[in-house]
């Protein structure tokens, strides 16, 4: 025997051995505590399990910066307790890290302790940002992450709005192809403060995405700093306020990154319901249900992981206390703006001869598209683009041609039952963003009218077209009925922060010595600067295209604003006589409508304006409609 082995004796009731290894796969497979760490801890063996599993299902090959790899060669977790080996505490950090099994880590401390007196406290706050350091990076497994944290960039509130301060916080998934250059992929997280309007970058991940637990690792600092902001009352100027998350806005795959749930083109697929959906191996398509068959998704279900092929592993979001299926919403700027409406222009376009526009048409279209450019409100971005520049198009000008541009553009181009389909469409979504909509009977005809689409679709398009996006519209109407309001879960609000980020973020492929401590120094800086000036338009105009606005007796146009009899500020002009409705629905309010006939000068009062209207002069003839919040 080697003199340097140690003699090993038996242990007794009163003799701990100086060497002990605890094999946490045998601990957690045991009867005893299964039940109760099964739906907290997934072991090397069941993560290998599901992934066979999940490779099995799935419709397609895994996304290309998404892999699933293969963890089944790794030997079990061991911590062992030696004079040599690395103390308890780093290895259950390291564990802690790597698996994300802090919660049962903290259990299993009652079972460590009879090992050992001497077990410091875990610190599970490693990811606290200090209140006088701007920005934090953090080296992930394939890439790196920087925080600038939430406490920071709050406002007071104003006083109106009282004690509670809401945080909507919008997480988005950006990945940019410019030509034949290989941009990184980086995953950014923004805040808006509800309250004021006020976005915000919380934090930026630069890297691959190459296990089904990186979302994990990326969100462990935020969630760190949510849990933080939940214990404590936040004080302005002697105000105390509490912290709350009103709302997560996801793109479709950054729902499946940060929820560790399959992607959306699996076979159960969609994060709102449990429908199971349809693989067509000739066309590689995933064909999903055009009606809600199946039991819809809730939180309680998706805490327990009841849906197992639906989820990979359990994720850190979780312990937040951030509800991840009645607060989660999948952004309609990409499932309805840069999903339906770009297919449906794209059928159009390019698709079967009996609804496909012909060249003659689609430069008829452009013409007439040029031509709404003059009539176009100020808070339009940009004119229209054409059909012949599709390519080009982004979300905001999809948003603007299924709102406003189309219904008028197309009625003489289109056959008439595609576009009173695609009427369905526009007056649905324009009644899901009426920021004054409150009533029971607007949602459910909101919800009426995208089933009635969505059903159609198929009929008209083809079944085989109804995929992720197509279904997605069958849960807006549970959106709405939650926040009143789609613009108020909307990423649009969000466009400057991601535009912004976006410009720093090519900066990193152009210039070399252009690194992620440069983008997040320039960020810190900018908004340091832009906190506190949050810009509220509320004037209203008498100068052409933005005098006119919806009055509860039709569209008026503002002429000059003075005073009454009585000194009261009003408003004076014409008011249209409304003629022809454009959708199918007559008494909806969000109608477009062909107006003629201006009457004699009347008087207004500024609290009669509903909201602001957009006049459109088409071919000799006025079109008016009420302008959506942006």
């Amino acid at each position: 025997m080697d003199p340097r082995t140690p003699v090993r004796s038996p242990p007794t009731e009163d003799r701990v051995p100086k060497r002990v290894c605890v094999n946490l796969l045998g601990i957690f497979n045991s009867s005893e505590k299964r039940d109760q760490l099964q739906s907290k801890f997934v072991s090397n063996e069941i993560t290998r399990l599901q992934n066979q599993r999940l490779l099995a299902r799935c419709h397609k090959q895994p996304h290309p910066f998404f892999r699933f790899e293969d963890t089944s060669e790794e030997e079990p977790f061991t911590c062992e307790i030696d004079d040599n080996s690395p103390s308890l505490t780093s290895q259950l950090e390291a564990h802690a890290r790597q698996k994300n099994a802090t919660e049962v880590l903290k259990d299993l401390r009652g079972l460590m302790e009879k090992f050992s007196n001497t077990i410091p406290p875990f610190d599970f706050k490693r990811f606290d940002l200090p209140s006088d350091e701007p920005f934090r990076i953090y080296e992930m497994t394939s890439g790196s992450y920087v925080h600038f944290g939430i406490k920071q960039n709050l406002e007071e509130p104003p006083a109106p709005h009282g004690p509670v301060m809401w945080l909507n916080i919008g997480i988005y998934m950006v990945h940019i192809n410019l030509g034949n250059v290989a941009l990184p992929k980086y995953l950014t997280i923004f805040g808006q403060q509800v309250c004021t309007g006020r976005t915000f970058v919380i934090g930026i991940y630069l890297g691959d995405f190459p296990i089904e637990t990186i979302g994990n690792e990326i969100l462990q600092p935020l969630v760190a700093e949510l849990q933080d902001l939940q214990c404590h009352e936040i004080s302005f100027n002697q105000r105390q306020f509490r912290f709350g998350v009103h709302s997560v806005i996801v793109d479709p795959i950054a729902n499946s990154l940060v929820t560790c749930t399959t992607w959306p083109n699996s076979m159960y697929g969609c994060s709102k319901c449990k429908c199971r959906t349809k693989f067509e191996a000739p066309t590689n398509t995933t064909i999903y249900p055009r009606m809600i068959n199946a039991e819809l998704r809730d939180d309680d279900d998706f805490r327990f992981c009841v849906m197992t092929e639906h989820h990979l592993v359990t994720p850190v979001l979780q312990e937040s206390g951030i509800r991840l299926i009645s607060q989660f919403t999948i952004d309609y700027k990409y499932t309805v703006c840069l999903g339906v409406m770009k297919k449906l222009i794209d059928l159009w376009i390019a698709g079967e001869l009996q609804y496909r526009l012909n060249n003659d048409a689609i430069s008829a279209i452009d013409v007439e598209l040029m031509a709404l450019a003059a009539s176009r409100p100020s808070e339009f971005r940009a004119a229209p683009k054409l059909l012949e520049a599709v390519s080009l198009w982004t979300a905001y000008d999809y948003r603007q041609f299924l709102l406003y541009y189309g219904p008028i553009v197309l009625r003489h181009h289109l056959p008439k039952p595609y576009y009173v389909h695609f009427l369905h469409l526009n007056l649905g979504i324009r009644i899901a963003l009426d920021p004054q909509n409150y009533e029971d009977i607007n949602y459910y005809i909101c919800g009426q009218l995208i089933q009635v689409f969505v059903t159609n679709f198929a009929k008209y398009y083809g079944p085989e077209r109804v995929d992720y996006n197509i279904h997605n519209l069958l849960h807006l109407e549970d959106v709405v009925r939650r926040y009143t309001c789609l613009e108020k879960v909307s990423g649009f609000s969000f466009d400057t922060c991601i535009e912004n980020t976006n410009v720093l973020m090519r900066r990193i492929i152009t210039e070399p010595d252009f690194q992620l401590t440069e983008v997040a120094e320039l960020i810190s800086q900018n908004q340091a600067k832009t906190k506190g000036k949050a810009i509220i338009n509320n004037v209203i105009s008498v100068v052409e295209p933005d005098n006119c606005y919806a009055m509860p007796n039709g569209f008026a146009q503002i002429k000059y604003v003075g005073f009454d009899e009585l000194g009261k500020v009003a408003l004076f002009g014409h008011r249209f006589n409304q003629g022809i409705s454009l959708t199918i629905i007559p008494t909806a309010r969000q109608n477009i409508y062909e107006v003629y006939d201006l009457s004699s000068m009347e008087k207004f009062y500024p609290e009669q304006v509903i909201s602001k209207g957009i006049l459109f002069h088409h071919k000799g003839r006025r079109y008016a409609m009420a302008l959506l919040s942006f």
